[in-house]
């Protein structure tokens, strides 16, 4: 997250860092509306930097991307575990404590009919009990705890505190406070909510503090306190999701934090009674407060509320709510008024001198050091922002520039003067004060610091400013941390509340912060004035609103009302200070009581249904004797009749032309027709007017209009006009008749207007006279009244008043009366209250309506009808209506006389009334539909010199969204005595309609306007039928042009003569008031019908100055420096530059189109097709293919196109169809160095020789081989960092050639402007809705192509200055050919299970697919490289659109799109850059570089200069060019460009230079994303490509540019491994216990490329040698240009395709310990990167591990290392290496071995097997001599016994035997000794 108002380079907030494997294990792999804190990562302890919400999916192959839910404000989520945070960031323990001490004024909230049923029983209390059982819930971060119920109490006392853990700081910032009520049998019902902050309670960083509140009063806000035992209509505004609309309670709070710890319970705990005493001690002083209000007008009233007396309400808190019976009575209502008509469309209150005033005392603690410092900073804030809008308007008029920085001067002087004026510094809080909290010692310490802060910045920029914009930029960032300042979270004074009250019913409100009308008295009047509310005591405009829907639906477009008011609020003791703001009026209070009478045989006493003098409902005895002086007041004169006079109006009042309506009644009985009803003629009532509409008599000021009565028709009715119901009863009137219908009525109307003759002056002067008796007449007492009596009347009353005056020590007037049923029960009444005016100021509005740009449409036309209706005081007039324009100009003024302004015009002139204009279309059906409202202020005149106003433009606002402007001025004149100004000048033909003055309307210039209409594209369906010939019309300064009709929109959309010019248009000279300029177009079809296709309006016509079309001529410049590359250089030359562009991503362009041959696939398509030459049929052959640029070097043709089409097909070639029906052979693409083209005085240079050495001839084979276009590629896309080489790829390049692509990492449109330099791209829109792209209710239908030019006239006529738009390019079509370089994709969207992706390519022009490459898909991957070149031939424009798809291939499926991206091939056609072709860096007729484009460079820069209006260039010899007046000349430098002999011919050389100094397009490669159309907003990759356009009427292209991917060789690598030496003994001997390893030697190709190969073992290896004379083969595939090695191989058994990866070409070699029971032991290892290898030691005793290099500690390795392709063979000793337990490297032996690449040719001309198998040559390898110890011991016993076990253990073997031997002696003697000694002893033979 960054911070875009910086001007330093660590302009960085705060960021978060994330795996995409995180999101991807989320439940549908993504991450909804987690929170993300955020961190400064080089400051991990700094704390959190902010929190960011956000919802992010990870998608995968065939995963399905599903939308992401709005984000909503949910309290009851638990916020602190929905928080991701960084790793390594810890948070903090704390515990929130917020202490409840009390609540008051809790409103009703359960029923009382069980306490009515008690008291008729006369069971329970007595004393009425408090419906409402309260607790308060808390909750932070998810955390709840709530306080005890406590019963029946409307005031509670909780006195306990909630505490809630949380992880500190938080991201959650809002502590919620809910106060509830207890329901013990539904759920509990809220009674309101609110807030606390924690931004406005806390600061972060070092001097900031935790979280701290009050002790201090929250109010809280919801639905309409009254109770209804039926379901609140508004009880969704207590849950706090939306505005509250009155005053529900107020809690007195306290807030705490503490960090280190978490709470041991939620439970409530109670307060200690020593701090609840404290408390309550000094929070529950109130003050006495005086809430004041005078009405001083009432206007825009709407029709919905004309019916009934309306009255409003003026509250605080509780006080002054009418209708609660708890509150004490107060004079906060006005008097019950009747809505007066306008004569127009509105409807006002008729308050004439007599202005009602409201009244409310109220009880508040002293909160004024804080409400004074809120209102210092918001009127530091407020006057900031007028002298901000001043200079901007300033800047938007281009006033002079030193007039503008004069008023930034003045601007910063004004700000420093009210930083550091100490009367308007804030005030200090005091620690005496007792109710100060140690949040308003905090508060007071920030805003402190930051005022000084702002001091010292405004200081330095007043000197250091030098550039407007960003100075005024700068001081925008001092209104927004001013505006942070200005907030007060302890402000416990509720808001001012006005309703507007009709039949008792709430209707519309409006919320007031009680700060802004807050009264500050201080002894020091500035610091007085300043401490004010803004609004304190002066004239406001107040806009009552509908309460907020549930739904959140679009609200009434219409205002409840608006009102002109004087609002005061201060201290009773400052209470005189609110006359003053009576002006020149005089505030009076009058007593109030009715006379009622009722007509019982005569007007008299009897019958009255009510008490003979009562209140104004009837239900209180008012007699007058009764009425006492209330204390501190007397009667100021005698009782007096005071009507009414709202009810003299009737509901023609003030109208010259009435609709007078009837209604014509029939019923039937079921079964039967229609018949008249009893009541035939009847008012919308189904009261019956006696004699029917033939009868209906009109008084004497009318007469008919109409001659007749007419049907009414529109509205919802049949065809013959009736609406049908049940019962006239029930209403409900349907349009469609039903069987069950029994009544009908159809509506008859009839205009009539005002006549007024002197007879009936005079008529309606006594009637005038007689409505001075006072009376008010209506049919019964409950009924409305009206002024003249009728012969229904049965009920009468006046109204009687008497003034009261106060004295010294006034109270507040109350009256008291008891009851007339219970003497023991008291009413208070209080007296009317009346601002008194003696004469009004009069004064005469002049609207001066000039003009209105980008007005919604409102008909299906995409156009309206638009007027506009103005409303100001009690008059409203309407402007003329404008047919079918969104862009009306009235040049109207609206004159509007008699207006009557009470109070001193200075006030006025301070703080005007505000001016309201509504438009609206006009319909012939249905009401006229609501397009805006603009809002104005004034321009006041109060003396005859005073400069009249200035035109200027007005938002205007469709609700919440912008709807357009409003160019107008609004002047008002003071009219008493001085003269007006002269009448504007009247419209021609309309006697009553004026102009816009000379003095004010535009200074008008003659201009000219050209206007280039090039053509339409993508029209859509209009009227159901395709637009075939579309013309445009122009339209500008009241003038219209058209262009002639398209022929045929299909063979070519432009038009033939697009130019159109305006030669003399009367404009306004100031850019400001330039009328927009209307495009719209229509369609020429059958019987002359043109309907309306589309419109759009250009508004801003600066774009469009002559200045954009003069091009300067080109000055000589230097190559833009780029990074530099190091490395070889080019002989004689520099450095190696390339330039790369980087931009964010753009949007998508329009589409191509075109043509095959009859019989030609799209697939087969030929690259060489015969040219079109200018002047063949429109109708345009294209052909497609992929060319294989590798078959180039078999076919010479190649190299000249222009022959191409002359050869006939080589056998076996298939042929294509030509257009002339011969066959062509396809041409086989450029080789790597083909023919050059010729010129004159130019020749095709030889670049082969048969007398060269053989190294020469070596070097240019290498030459061929590694530079090619991908050399280039590389050089130009690889950019070594500094000090670094280049890549070895670009080496061989880079040593010949210095051009470079430019790389743009952006669409080329994107780096170009968007190629709209000759046309511009106009969406047409048609149908209601917005012309904002963006917005849903875009109805965009096509676009137009097209520009414009303006430019004033010189006064004198002969000097008519030349057209700008010259030199315009044909409009016809124009054949070309295209081709379409796909480089490769970039990170495409994966769509395969694996992963991976199948790519292959398609391109469509327009909606026809001209290739499918599907057949040469590229499997696996995800960064494919294509390498492809695509040529078709199509006409442009066409079908313009070119799109090219990246698909993957799917075997048994539908194949995927992975995404597109379309090229607006005629905006790179036609413009200024030339994007045709990119323009190359030199000019080269052979090698890599050679020229491609079709036209020379000599051809080009005289198009340029032609193109431009520049002259033609000369050429003063081959070396020097002259561009107006600038020489060009060829350098030494610039024949290093390339080799001498590929250099063509200088004069273009020359002539290219000179076109390097334009704006050209370069060569160049582009980054274009890949878009899907499921999933429009998500990028699925990149393309890196570029297209060539070349049109042929220059000759046939050149041959294309080969950039096929370089396909590897195959090789051989043969390693022979000898023996190897000091190889680590790793095993003991069992027996003998001697150290010995058998060794073998394992070896592959690392990455996979081939199997693992394994020698023999040698056993028993005593001294660490090991001989092996064995031969592995590992054959693979390379890329010596790229040196990669390239592997194909599947990645598992069930692959279709094999993968193929590219890898450095390493060989592995490692050595191991045999073990026959065990694993076999690692002993050590070593690698070689067979491009970058140490050469061997010759001999075993030079062999060291200096061999290798280790750059961990900067050793070189002993040798310079090798290439083994270049050597092709190396034979000697290499070390082993192993890596010790601490990471060092260690000796772990040596290896002889040979190492030799051979090619697939040298393989197999020299055979040889693996290891010593058959063919065992080159060389033959002979049996290892080993050791006789080398056997394996259980296959070799004889040997295990010889060398083992003999030679250790002889001597032991020998003695066992001899031990043996003797004892089997000792036993065969003891066993004969006594036998023979027996048969001796005997003597037995």
């Amino acid at each position: 997250v960054m911070n875009s108002r910086t001007l330093r380079s660590d302009s960085m907030i705060g960021t978060f860092q994330f795996d995409t494997g995180l999101c991807y294990d989320f439940e549908n792999h993504s991450i909804i509306q987690k929170w993300l804190l955020l961190t400064n990562p080089t400051d991990p302890s700094g704390g959190p930097k902010g929190y960011l919400k956000v919802s992010c999916s990870v998608v995968g192959p065939n995963d399905e991307v599903k939308p992401h839910p709005k984000a909503v404000l949910d309290d009851n989520c638990d916020i602190e575990t929905n928080l991701l945070r960084p790793s390594g960031v810890q948070l903090a323990p704390a515990t929130f404590t917020v202490r409840l001490y009390r609540a008051e004024d809790v409103p009703q909230m359960d029923t009382a009919l069980f306490e009515g049923v008690k008291k008729v029983l006369g069971v329970g209390s007595k004393k009425p009990k408090e419906l409402v059982d309260p607790y308060v819930q808390m909750s932070f971060a998810g955390n709840k705890s709530e306080t005890s119920t406590l019963y029946n109490n409307a005031n509670p006392e909780f006195k306990e505190e909630l505490k809630i853990g949380c992880k500190f700081p938080s991201m959650c910032d809002r502590i919620r406070l809910r106060l509830m009520d207890k329901d013990n049998f539904n759920r509990d019902d809220t009674v309101g909510t609110a807030y606390l902050n924690l931004s406005e309670i806390s600061a972060p960083g070092e001097t900031g503090f935790l979280p701290t509140f009050g002790p201090s009063w929250i109010n809280v806000y919801g639905s309409p306190r009254e109770y209804s035992d039926v379901m609140d209509e508004y009880d969704y505004l207590n849950q706090g999701i939306l505005e509250g609309v009155s005053y529900r309670a107020r809690m007195l709070v306290e807030v705490t934090s503490e960090i280190g710890s978490l709470p041991e319970t939620r439970k409530p705990q109670p307060i200690d009674d020593s701090e609840v005493a404290r408390v309550e001690q000094y929070f529950l002083r109130r003050r006495k407060y005086q809430l004041r209000a005078a009405f001083m007008a009432g206007t825009l009233v709407p029709e919905s509320l004309a019916d009934a007396p309306l009255s409003f309400e003026l509250s605080i808190g509780n006080y002054g709510n009418e209708l609660d019976k708890n509150v004490p009575p107060a004079s906060s209502t006005t008097q019950p008024t009747n809505p007066v008509s306008d004569g127009e469309f509105y409807y006002y209150l008729p308050w004439t001198q007599s202005k009602p005033c409201a009244s409310v005392t109220c009880h508040w603690e002293d909160v004024s050091p804080r409400i004074d410092s809120l209102n210092l900073l918001i009127n530091l804030c407020d006057r900031l922002d007028r002298n901000m809008k001043r200079v901007y308007h300033m800047q938007q008029s281009q006033a002079p520039p030193a007039e503008t920085a004069r008023a930034f001067i003045d601007l910063i002087d004004c700000l420093r003067k009210d930083l550091a004026d100490p009367r308007r510094k804030l005030p200090e809080p005091s620690r005496k004060n007792p109710i100060v909290t140690k949040l308003d010692f905090q508060i007071y310490a920030i805003r402190d610091q930051e005022l000084r802060g702002l001091l010292e910045s405004a200081e330095q920029l007043r000197m250091n400013a030098t550039d407007l914009n960003e100075a005024m930029n700068e001081v925008d960032t001092y209104l927004s941390r001013l505006r942070g300042l200005a907030f007060e979270g302890q402000n416990s004074v509720p808001d001012v509340i006005l309703w507007m009250l009709s039949n008792k019913k709430r209707v519309a409100y409006a919320r007031i912060p009680a700060h802004e009308v807050m009264y500050a008295h201080h002894e020091d009047k500035a610091k007085w004035n300043e401490a004010c509310g803004k609004n304190c005591g002066k004239p406001q405009t107040v806009y009552l609103k509908w309460p907020p829907k549930k739904d959140n639906t679009a609200p009434k477009f219409q205002v409840a009302a608006q009102l002109r008011l004087v609002i005061w609020l201060g201290q009773d003791s400052y209470a005189a200070d609110w006359v003053r703001c009576a002006d020149e009026g005089e505030i009076s209070v009058y007593a109030e009581t009715y006379e009622n009478q009722a007509n019982f045989f005569g007007w008299g006493k009897k019958g009255v249904s009510r008490p003979n003098w009562s209140d104004v409902n009837g239900k209180m005895a008012l007699e007058q004797q009764n009425f006492t002086e209330p204390e501190g007041w007397i009667w100021s004169g005698d009782w007096f009749i005071n009507p009414e006079l709202s009810l003299s109006f009737s509901s023609d009042s003030g109208k010259s032309e009435f609709l007078e309506d009837i209604y014509e009644y029939q019923q039937r009985i079921p079964g039967t027709s229609w018949s008249h009803a009893k009541t035939t003629w009847g008012n919308v009532r189904a009261d019956e007017i006696e004699g029917g509409r033939d009868n209906v008599e009109l008084e004497d000021a009318w007469v008919w209009k109409d001659p007749d009565w007419n049907l009414d028709k529109n509205r919802a009715c049949d065809e013959d006009g009736f609406e049908y119901t049940l019962d006239p009863s029930m209403a409900g009137y349907v349009p469609v008749e039903r069987n069950y219908h029994l009544c009908r009525r159809r509506r008859w109307v009839r205009r009539r207007v005002r006549q007024l003759s002197e007879k009936q002056r005079k008529k309606m002067a006594k009637l005038q006279d007689k409505a001075k008796e006072g009376w008010e007449y209506s049919r019964i007492f409950s009924t409305k009244f009206h002024a003249v009596e009728k012969k229904i009347d049965m009920a009468r009353r006046r109204r009687w008043h008497r003034k009261l005056t106060a004295q010294d020590n006034a109270s507040a007037p109350l009256f008291y009366f008891p009851d007339a049923d219970d003497s023991d029960v008291i009413h208070q009444v209080t007296p009317r209250m009346f601002m008194t005016f003696k004469e009004p100021h009069r004064y005469q509005l002049r609207v001066y309506l000039y003009q209105a740009r980008n007005v919604r449409s409102a008909d299906s036309s995409g156009l309206s009808d638009p007027y506009c209706r103005v409303a100001f005081g009690r008059q409203s007039a309407c402007s003329i209506i404008l047919k079918k324009t969104i862009m009306p100009t009235w040049d109207q003024t609206l004159v509007i006389d008699d207006i009557e302004l009470y109070g001193d015009p200075k006030i006025v002139a301070s703080v005007p009334p505000d001016i309201t204009i509504e438009l609206f279309d006009e319909d012939i059906v249905g009401k006229d539909e609501f397009l805006g409202r603009a809002v104005v202020k004034p321009h006041i005149r109060l003396q005859p010199n005073h400069p009249p106003p200035r035109l200027d433009w007005y938002p205007i606002k469709y609700f919440d969204k912008d709807a357009g402007e409003l160019l107008a001025a609004f002047h008002l004149m003071l009219n008493e005595g001085d003269e007006l100004p002269f009448a504007p000048e009247r419209m021609a033909g309309h006697d009553d309609l004026f102009r816009v003055p000379t003095g004010i309307r535009p200074v008008m210039q003659l201009m000219r306007v050209e206007a280039l209409c090039w053509g339409v594209r993508d029209i859509k369906r209009c009227q159901l039928l395709s637009v075939d010939k579309p013309h445009v019309t122009i339209s500008v300064g009241g003038k219209q042009l058209k262009t002639d009709p398209i022929r045929k929109m299909k063979k070519c959309p432009n038009y033939d003569k697009p130019l159109l010019i305006f030669q003399k248009v009367e404009l306004p000279r100031e850019e400001l008031y330039m009328p927009p300029l209307n495009i719209q177009i229509f369609d020429n079809r059958a019987f002359g019908r043109t309907p309306l296709v589309g419109t759009h309006s250009v508004i801003n016509m600066r774009d469009y100055k002559r200045g954009r079309f003069t091009y300067a001529p080109p000055l000589e410049q230097k190559k833009p420096e780029l990074p530099a590359v190091t490395g070889p250089p080019p002989p004689g030359s520099g450095e190696h530059v390339v330039e790369v562009r980087e931009s964010p991503l753009p949007s998508m362009d329009d589409e191509p189109l075109v043509q095959l041959e009859p019989g030609t696939s799209p697939e087969e398509a030929i690259v060489g097709e015969a040219a079109v030459k200018p002047g063949t049929p429109t109708a345009a052959t294209a052909a497609a293919t992929a060319v294989d640029p590798a078959a180039v070097a078999a076919d010479p043709v190649a190299a000249d196109p222009a022959a191409a089409s002359a050869v006939p097909p080589a056998s076996g070639t298939p042929a294509q169809a030509s257009p002339t029906g011969t066959g062509a052979a396809a041409p086989a693409p450029a080789t790597a160095t083909p023919a050059a083209p010729t010129s004159s005085g130019e020749m095709a240079k030889s670049t082969k020789g048969d007398d060269k050495p053989k190294k020469e001839i070596d070097e240019e084979e290498r030459q061929a081989k590694f530079v090619d276009w991908w050399s280039k590629y590389y050089a130009s896309t690889i950019i070594p960092e500094e000090g670094e080489e280049p890549d070895e790829r670009s080496l061989d390049y880079l040593e010949k050639y210095t051009d470079r692509i430019v790389v743009y990492e952006e669409p080329l449109e994107k780096a170009f402007g968007g190629f709209n330099d000759f046309v511009d791209t106009f969406p047409i829109f048609r149908g209601k809705g917005s012309r904002d792209e963006d917005d849903e209710d875009n109805q965009a239908v096509g676009k137009f192509k097209g520009i414009f030019c303006i430019y004033p006239l010189p006064e004198d006529e002969s000097e008519e200055p030349p057209l700008v738009l010259q030199n315009i390019p044909r409009s016809g079509p124009q054949p070309c050919t295209i081709r379409i370089y796909v480089v490769k994709g970039n990170d495409l969207q994966p769509q395969d299970p694996n992963g991976k992706n199948d790519p292959y390519l398609r391109i469509y022009l327009g909606k026809e697919r001209l290739v499918n490459d599907k057949d040469n898909y590229i499997a696996n991957t995800l960064d494919p490289i294509f390498g492809k070149m695509f040529e078709i031939k199509a006409v442009l424009p066409v079908e313009h659109q070119l799109r090219i798809q990246v698909m993957d291939w799917d075997l048994l499926t539908a194949d995927d799109m992975i995404g597109e991206t379309v090229i607006d091939l005629e905006d790179r056609f036609l413009t200024k850059h030339r994007a045709t072709a990119g323009l190359a860096m030199s000019y080269c007729i052979d090698g890599t570089n050679i020229w491609r484009d079709n036209q020379r460079p000599t051809e080009i820069l005289e198009q340029v200069c032609g193109r431009r209006g520049l002259e033609a260039p000369a050429y003063l010899d081959d070396k020097r060019c002259r561009v107006c007046n600038q020489l060009y000349e060829l350098t030494p430098e610039d024949d290093l460009v390339a080799p001498e002999q590929e250099l063509g011919d200088m004069r273009e050389r020359a002539a290219l230079k000179v076109l390097h100094n334009f704006d050209l397009v370069p060569e160049h490669l582009e980054l274009r994303p890949l878009f899907n159309p499921l999933r429009p907003n998500l990028e699925c990759g990149k393309l890196q490509m570029w297209v060539d356009i070349f049109p042929e009427e220059y000759g046939p292209p050149r041959a294309p540019t080969n950039i096929t991917p370089r396909k590897p060789d195959e090789f051989e690598l043969r390693v022979i491994i000898y023996n190897v030496a000091e190889i680590p003994l790793d095993e003991a001997a069992t027996l003998t216990g001697e150290m010995m390893s058998d060794i073998y030697l394992k070896g592959w190709l690392r990455d996979g490329a081939g199997k693992k190969h394994k020698t023999d073992v040698h056993y028993r290896s005593l001294n660490g040698e090991g001989n092996f004379n064995w031969r592995w083969i590992m054959p693979f595939e390379y890329i010596p240009a790229e040196k990669v090695m390239v592997i194909k191989k599947k990645a598992h058994f069930f692959s279709w395709d094999k993968t193929e990866t590219r890898r450095p070409a390493v060989l592995q070699l490692q050595v191991w310990d045999n073990d026959f029971f065990s694993l076999d032991d690692y002993l050590g290892a070593v690698e070689f990167n067979l491009c970058n290898m140490p050469p061997p030691a010759k001999t075993s005793g030079k062999c060291c591990q200096e061999q290798f290099g280790d750059p961990t500690i900067g050793r070189k390795p002993k040798k310079e290392y090798v290439n083994l392709f270049d050597s092709k063979r190396l034979k000697g000793w290499w070390p082993i290496r192993d890596i010790g337990p601490e990471g060092e490297i260690i000796h772990a032996g040596m290896a002889e071995m040979e190492l030799e690449i051979l090619t697939k040719d040298d393989s197999e001309a020299k055979p040889a097997g693996e290891s010593r198998d058959d063919p065992n040559l080159n060389p033959t390898l002979d049996p290892p001599n080993r050791p006789e110890t080398s056997f394996l011991w259980f296959t070799s016993p004889w040997k295990t016994f010889k060398y083992i076990i003999w030679k250790h253990y002889k001597w032991w073997i020998i003695g066992i035997l001899l031990l043996l031997l003797l004892g089997a002696a000792i036993a065969l003697f003891l066993y004969s000794a006594p036998g023979y000694g027996v048969r001796k002893i005997f003597g037995f033979n």
